[in-house]
């Protein structure tokens, strides 16, 4: 099981899930082009791979922007020549309210990132995979893109929609040796989880909420989830295309009020 010398493009590749899998991969000798808006954790994100002999090289995409989706692929393909996969990763969090409480604006900003987001880097990226008869393609959900929990109504709805979208890759692909699937983490020490007690201004009920996260059983590192994403870039999962993989210690298994 390897993946050297594989391009690997991933989004939200600063930090987090994204950041661990590129360091996996590229410690076995995958190219790696870090995508992400963050220009600051990106640039010392390629200075960290670089000084561990890891290829590796950031470039600024606003995955919700489709100029800059198209600059960013594009710039990969001239310095590479290719794209083998295509790690899609970035998203955010979003509201934590019921429905009726949400705010319209924040709605649409957590489709725009979780779900277009993806969208247009996957069009691009495809666009790419075709033209060289070839591909892989790797999309985070969520397990809660499977199943709800109170005040998460955006978050699990981007997430069921982004296995679906990876469904509907692997279909419209399967003739093309392209293939896509779907990784579902459950809860990780990433900052999307850390940034809930963070933002608590309270010290208190900061403390409160940071004791409640770091106690949750299933809690992983992101070490855990980049295994499965070195799996499914490497040649070893080629017989797996539209499936979803579930990475969350039986936290889907468990029936939770």
């Amino acid at each position: 099981m390897s993946v050297e010398d594989k391009v690997v493009l991933i989004t939200g590749g600063a930090s987090g899930i994204g950041k661990a899998s590129g360091l996996k991969l590229g410690q076995d000798n995958a190219k790696i082009a870090i995508c992400d808006i963050d220009q600051e954790n990106g640039k010392e994100t390629e200075k960290e791979f670089n000084s561990k002999d890891i290829e590796a090289k950031f470039f600024n995409c606003d995955v919700t922007d489709e100029q800059s989706v198209k600059k960013a692929v594009k710039e990969i393909v001239e310095k590479w020549g290719r794209i083998d996969v295509a790690f899609l990763n970035a998203g955010i969090e979003g509201p934590n309210e019921k429905i009726s409480n949400i705010d319209y604006q924040d709605w649409k900003k957590l489709f725009e990132i979780n779900v277009n987001g993806v969208f247009l880097c996957a069009k691009e990226v495809l666009s790419v995979m075709e033209e060289q008869g070839y591909g892989n393609v790797i999309i985070t959900s969520s397990n809660l893109g499977m199943s709800a929990l109170p005040e998460k109504a955006g978050y699990c709805t981007t997430k069921g929609a982004l296995i679906m979208l990876g469904k509907s890759i692997a279909v419209d692909y399967k003739n093309e040796d392209i293939r896509a699937n779907i990784i579902c983490p459950g809860p990780v020490k990433t900052p999307l989880v850390t940034s809930r007690w963070e933002e608590i201004d309270d010290p208190e009920e900061r403390e409160k909420v940071k004791e409640a996260i770091m106690n949750i059983p299933q809690l992983m590192e992101v070490q855990e989830v980049a295994n499965t994403v070195y799996f499914l870039a490497s040649d070893a999962s080629k017989a797996y295309n539209g499936e979803t993989f579930v990475v969350d210690k039986g936290a889907q298994a468990e029936l939770v009020e």
